[in-house]
């Protein structure tokens, strides 16, 4: 499958990354740690470039396994490409989650980057372009990649304070088409912020991803306990969604993603763990639906 760098830049004229620090850190790569971290600026751009289509012999979306991070981020973003046009129709306010939900991929990418030619090994080096130090170690169908690192200045954000501890862990497992990003920020040793992203994709090309962000504060550092959960089936064809929320904060209990969940199983997860749904949609005959 054929790499596609444009999509990374496109990525770049949107989001300010969370390796893309703003300020010298002090690193403290830890690969113990099972966290991760992910805080991203929207900055504004009149036109967004689109992706060409990742597209086989029959013009149809690449399905079977896929054995490196950087096609199977590509794979994603192709089949929302896909159905792009459909929402980006939609007259009502946009859900930006079902576009952030891509960013812990695309953040990944960066750690694959140490690993550029796929091989088995322990790989270690600066990542994004704030230079922290990060780790890629790859074994057969599993890679972890992750870093650890402390800030020493007053971030971007108005809640990213000197001190706050920035940990990151992911998972990618080619055998299983599966993809895990733990993303937190500790404070004065309390998690504040966590956004925990997992996608599975399947034989046929398909996906599902849950997007869970949770937070104590709110965007201005003052205390604020709120959650946001995401669910998407997204396929060559099919493109669903359910959101949720939620007031508990760091303390919100994490959802769990199967190979076979559909829109109901999702739901009905939000609410046995006390979250409350508040929209759903999807596509249907060609135009986008918000419930």
């Amino acid at each position: 499958m054929k790499r596609k760098w444009v999509w990374i830049t496109t990525i770049i004229l949107l989001f300010t990354f969370p390796i893309t620090a703003c300020s010298s850190k002090t690193n403290t790569l830890s690969t113990e740690e099972n966290q991760i971290t992910s805080n991203m600026e929207i900055i504004e751009t009149e036109e967004i470039p689109k992706a060409e289509a990742i597209v086989d012999t029959n013009n149809e979306i690449i399905t079977g396994k896929i054995d490196n991070l950087t096609d199977y981020t590509d794979a994603w973003t192709e089949l929302y490409a896909s159905h792009e046009a459909a929402i980006n129709a939609y007259t009502g306010m946009p859900i930006m989650s079902l576009v952030t939900v891509g960013l812990p991929l695309a953040n990944a990418i960066f750690y694959s980057l140490l690993d550029l030619e796929n091989k088995d090994g322990n790989f270690s080096g600066p990542v994004g372009f704030g230079g922290t130090e990060g780790y890629y170690n790859k074994s057969g169908n599993i890679a972890e990649f992750g870093q650890d690192w402390i800030r020493d200045l007053d971030g971007s954000m108005s809640n990213d304070k000197a001190g706050d501890r920035v940990l990151s862990e992911g998972i990618f497992d080619a055998s299983k088409g599966y993809f895990k990003l733990d993303d937190l920020i500790e404070r004065d040793g309390k998690i504040i912020t966590r956004t925990y992203t997992e996608f599975i994709r399947l034989d046929d090309g398909s996906f599902r991803c849950l997007y869970q962000n949770s937070s104590d504060l709110d965007y201005s550092g003052n205390e604020s306990k709120f959650n946001e959960l995401t669910f998407i089936i997204m396929g060559q064809v099919v493109y669903e969604f359910v959101k949720a929320k939620g007031d508990f904060g760091i303390a919100g209990e994490l959802c769990t993603l199967s190979e076979g969940m559909t829109i109901k199983d999702m739901t009905a997860q939000f609410q046995k763990l006390g979250y409350t749904v508040s929209e759903s949609g999807g596509i249907q005959d060609g135009v986008f639906v918000v419930n």
